[in-house]
């Protein structure tokens, strides 16, 4: 389960970059912002399931209580 959210978190980086390359090209400073603030959403999406998948890989060691 942690891998997976692992997994999640590098596409959602690999999202964040991908829009900040394409904002480089935009003209329209309002569309670059727009574009850059959701790559923003995307790492900020990426270290909640990295701190979640670190929280849960401890919970899921044996003898470890909930």
């Amino acid at each position: 389960m942690a891998a997976m959210g692992m997994d999640r978190a590098e596409q959602y980086r690999g999202h964040a970059e991908e829009l900040r390359i394409i904002a480089r090209d935009w003209i329209s400073d309002e569309s670059q912002a727009a574009l850059l603030k959701v790559a923003l959403d995307y790492e900020r999406m990426a270290k909640s399931l990295e701190r979640l998948s670190d929280s849960k890989e401890i919970d899921d060691r044996p003898g470890i209580a909930s």
